[in-house]
């Protein structure tokens, strides 16, 4: 038994030390350029001649990639097919060719899995390589045979067949069934007569991927195994969190778990499932559901990466699972309890031995509605907030027909704040004295559901007579099956991208008054019942017709207009924002609302951008936790009744979230958005749309892993060059000042310098570099010798440069384009201190030393606007607000920076006349690159564009006294509008029913 788990020794499965000849010469190679981001981009990628790799080793990499896909197990019980795969690594194609049959097969299906290539599509290709390769080659003929000799690297998927009510799954005892033994539905189709089909085919069928050969995998490829103890490496206990690791949930399970804990090499994983209806024209409504789990131990620039994204269930369509998601969900828990005990037998390549490795799923992220599916608290109607649960304030409108959350936040405000004294601004005569409510621990809500029935106990949701009166529950969700649930802090995480977005909806339809306003004719009714008011009152003025007031939070048509020119008009940096919805500045489009309207509103912008940096604070979590209940006691003053959906109640739950759990992109949806994206890409039967699905993640999965494998100058997904990338390595100059990366792009043309631009490109450099200023150097270096002379003449003009993760372009190259990357910033000196420098990029100019070639140094020569405050640049006290003035420049000729100090602004004009001389300066970041602790970290770029972040939260504390509001607006007429006030309480046509209010999917 010893000798069957451990060998006799670690990683020992083919005879070499018994007189045998090693021709393997299995090492561990070419995993150095693997940094921490674990990205392996095309800038760390050795470049190399394809004909200068040599048969061995070429071989030597492919037998590297089969020992370590075969894991801990020994290769003798399935002897036949590794034996197969290590001699399709040793057959070469033909004789003098570099490439095995193995090799020639993984590179094809790489191809194949990244250029989402049908099979028909890759028959030919194939076809042709047989053509033009000489007779009697290995070459695959078709998908099949390809896919057939990579037997190893690919994971496999497991077919269920299920219940067509989704009752039950066919699996361990039930697998004989030939029923359902809920609903006594058949589980095979009726073969007809005269069939001849010996195989009988059920109604439904889900498809199942293993998790725990997955995570065995993490540890047998050392392009991950050595990053799985991060979170060991790098504790922290200041206050600062960059990773899930830092929160206080992964302690405190680390705590009660002591034992768990020890081990660094157990995963921490999270669970993410939405729905999405695949790019195919149904004629029914279609949903299919993935099921993805995510390992968190990896680095920041590791973590929540496609590669580290595995998919597990995919449950199929047409209908929604709603409750019965549970049911699906069996075979993934199953595994999670085997992972938390006993645990599972791992090889771990790094430390050359085997150990038990055990996992524990700390969350699920998913939108609002399915986490109503996964936690088992319906998140529909009054009740619908999972965090207060019943002990909410929430109420019905009597008018509107809908749940609303108005005055439900002045008992978050500490006991002594005026507005829980306030009986003119909330609901009319009322105080607020309750304190706000107590989150449940998980031992606390276990105590409530542990006698509620499971979905697998009876096959759907029986609905007790208290459901939506006293609590929401409608299952013991199959969560609770894991041991360790209860001692979770967070179970389910709610996303802050869908409930940013649906806010921002919210806000954008009411002060722009379009059709899907939250300030409709019965939301003026609701005002009439609810609050003080007046102004905002309807009036009646004949038959079924009233009169309804102009409200100041609302702009008038000509505002209307210039926003939406605005919007047209918006240029922002190559890849910064794919569309409205995602990055809108707030405070930027709804400058011309009336200040005491427009403060809350970008103090509201403020708290997401905050509360969304990629590094957190503690102490600016506890402030967030401080001002948001102001902040939306503020909107209350503002906006109707109406206004007040569940989504503009929960922000006040996400930054205790944020600091328990950590960085919100760790628990956001975006990632798992773009993987739902991809999954809707390779769709290639449409008859068989999960399976499609599957086959497509699963060829990816494989070219994955395999491609840490290729040979350096293979280009892959993984060694692709970003598109912000700066050319690599520094040069190995003698002074610092020639030691600049950067990757110049565009036609060059010739720039001959005049003397005061030789003058001041000249003396910036000199004041650049160190060695200058040292005094006492009586050494004469030649670099500093060839300094001194100064540069040539003649410089070179580009039209693009790309450094830092920025594209730059110079103000001609971006004319007439639809993007704008000129806007330059960069830190400096003005008088005795230091200020910020505003300007845009004119010219790149490449300038030229004597002696060595490398001796060059590019210069961004840029217009600077007026430093000096306030005439020329001024920043918003409260809310951080750059703005620069556009007509103003600076009075002196100091043109020139390296371009290696540079970061890259856009200037952001207000809409219409308002503030015509300003604009609004808006940082960017730059893409492939995150920073932790004011280091940059390395991460892998993806094709598809990435929300936002800024690096720190900078919060401040807000004003909790406002002056009284006037809502009354002073521009533009009373509307006529038709109405029945007897004909009916329920919602009009423009409120959209909750639940698709919040589950609108965003395109990427």
């Amino acid at each position: 038994m010893h000798l069957w788990e451990k060998g006799f020794m670690p990683n020992y499965w083919i005879w070499t030390e018994h007189g045998e000849i090693d021709d393997i010469g299995i090492n561990q190679m070419g995993f150095n350029n693997c940094g921490e981001g674990g990205s392996g981009s095309g800038a760390n990628v050795e470049e190399c001649d394809m004909y200068d790799i040599s048969w061995e080793d070429n071989s030597r990499r492919y037998h590297e990639m089969v020992f370590n896909s075969a894991g801990p197990e020994d290769p003798h019980v399935e002897a036949k097919n590794f034996f197969d795969l290590l001699e399709a690594a040793q057959k070469s194609l033909w004789e003098g060719c570099v490439h095995s049959q193995l090799s020639i097969a993984v590179r094809m299906l790489c191809i194949k899995a990244e250029g989402n290539q049908s099979q028909e599509s890759f028959k030919q290709c194939a076809t042709l390589i047989r053509e033009i390769a000489p007779e009697g080659s290995a070459i695959p003929r078709d998908y099949y045979e390809a896919k057939k000799l990579v037997q190893n690297p690919r994971l496999k998927a497991i077919k269920i067949d299920y219940c067509s009510n989704n009752c039950m799954l066919y699996r361990k005892d039930d697998a004989v069934l030939t029923s359902c033994k809920f609903c006594e539905a058949p589980r095979f189709k009726p073969i007809s007569d005269g069939g001849c089909k010996s195989k009988r085919v059920p109604f439904k069928r889900m498809h199942y991927l293993p998790l725990i050969p997955r995570l065995r995998r993490l540890y047998v490829s050392m392009s991950s195994a050595p990053h799985m103890t991060w979170h060991i490496k790098n504790q922290r206990d200041d206050g600062v969190m960059t990773h899930p690791s830092h929160g206080e949930a992964w302690k405190s399970f680390d705590r009660i778990h002591s034992d768990f804990a020890l081990e660094p090499r157990n995963i921490r994983l999270g669970l993410c499932s939405d729905g999405f209806t695949p790019n195919i024209q149904f004629s029914k409504p279609y949903s299919c559901w993935p099921v993805i789990v995510i390992p968190y131990n990896l680095p920041p620039g590791m973590c929540m990466k496609d590669p580290y994204l595995f998919l597990t269930c995919l449950i199929p369509g047409p209908n929604n699972p709603k409750a019965n998601i549970d049911v699906f969900l069996g075979p993934l828990i199953d595994e999670l309890n085997e992972l938390w005990n006993p645990g599972v037998l791992t090889y771990d390549i790094v430390e050359k031995k085997n150990f038990v490795l055990k996992a524990a799923l700390m969350w699920t992220i998913n939108d609002f509605p399915a986490y109503g599916m996964l936690s088992g608290w319906m998140t529909q109607g009054r009740l619908s907030c999972p965090i207060c649960m019943e002990d909410t304030k929430s109420f019905t409108l009597s008018h509107g027909g809908k749940a609303s959350w108005f005055d439900c936040h002045r008992r978050f405000l500490p006991i002594n704040h005026p507005y829980r004294r306030n009986k003119n601004d909330f609901r009319k005569n009322k105080i607020e004295s309750e304190e706000a409510p107590t989150r449940l621990s998980g031992l606390e809500i276990w105590q409530r559901i542990k006698g509620l029935e499971k979905i697998s106990d009876n096959g759907k949701w029986i609905k007790s007579r208290e459901y939506g009166i006293t609590h929401n529950w409608t299952k013991q969700s199959v969560f609770w099956e894991l041991p360790y649930w209860k001692d979770n802090l967070v179970r389910h995480c709610l996303d802050i991208m869908h409930i940013e977005k649906n806010v921002l909806d919210n806000i954008m339809n009411t002060v722009m008054d379009t059709d899907r306003t939250k300030d409709n004719e019965k939301a003026r009714l609701d005002l009439a019942e609810l609050c003080k008011r007046p102004d905002l009152h309807l009036r009646h003025v004949g038959d079924n017709c009233w009169s309804k007031p102009k409200a100041a939070y609302t702009l008038t048509s000509e505002q209307q207009q210039d926003v939406y020119r605005w919007v047209q008009q918006l240029r922002f940096p190559d890849g910064y924002a794919s569309n409205l919805a995602r990055c809108c500045l707030l405070p930027t489009a709804f400058r011309e609302l009336p200040t005491n309207i427009w403060k809350p509103l970008t103090e509201l912008s403020q708290f997401f951008k905050d509360l969304c940096s990629t590094t957190l604070k503690v102490h600016d979590l506890e402030v967030m936790e401080q001002n948001i209940p102001i902040i939306l006691c503020k909107l209350e003053r503002i906006f109707p009744p109406g206004f007040f959906n569940v989504m503009e109640h929960l922000p006040i739950h996400l930054a205790y979230e944020a600091r328990v759990c950590g960085p919100v992109q760790y628990r956001w949806m975006y990632p798992f958005e773009r993987v739902i994206g991809a999954f809707k890409r390779t769709v290639k039967n449409r008859a068989r749309v999960e399976g499609s699905i599957c086959e497509a993640f699963l060829a990816k999965e494989t070219s994955s892993f395999v491609s840490f494998y290729f040979e350096p100058h293979i280009l892959s997904r993984r060694t692709r060059v970003g598109r912000n990338d700066d050319g690599g390595d520094t040069i190995k100059a003698s002074l610092s000042i020639f030691n600049r990366p950067g990757r110049k792009v565009g036609k060059a043309k010739d720039h001959w310098l005049d003397e005061r631009d030789k003058a001041a490109a000249h003396l910036h450099i000199l004041l650049n570099e160190s060695k200058v200023q040292n005094q006492c150097n009586e050494i004469v270096d030649p670099g500093l010798q060839s300094l001194s002379w100064g540069p040539s003449n003649k410089a070179t003009s580009y039209p693009i440069y790309k450094v830092n993760g920025y594209t730059f372009h110079t103000l001609a190259r971006s004319k007439g384009k639809k993007t704008d990357n000129t806007g330059v910033f960069v830190k400096g000196d003005i008088g005795n201190g230091k200020s910020d420098w505003f300007g845009v990029l004119e010219d790149i100019l490449e300038l030229e030393y004597t002696g060595s070639d490398s001796n060059r140094v590019v210069l961004f020569k840029c217009q600077w606007y007026d430093p000096s405050r306030p005439n020329g640049t001024r920043i918003h006290n409260d809310y951080k607000i750059t703005e620069v003035n556009h007509s103003k420049r600076y009075r002196h000729y100091d043109p020139f920076i390296v371009a290696q100090k540079a970061k890259q602004v856009y200037f952001l004009p207000y809409p219409g006349n308002c503030k015509s001389m300003w604009r609004v300066v808006v940082n960017t970041k730059p893409r492939g690159r995150i920073e932790i602790n004011h280091v940059h970290v390395e991460e892998d770029e993806e094709e598809n564009d990435v929300a936002y972040q800024a690096d720190e939260s900078n919060p401040s504390r807000i004003s909790d006294t406002e002056p009284p509001i006037s809502l009354k607006s002073p521009f533009g007429e009373d509307h006529i509008v038709e109405l029945s006030i007897g004909s009916s309480s329920g919602a009009n046509k423009n409120d959209d029913d909750d639940v698709a209010d919040f589950n609108d999917d965003i395109d990427f």
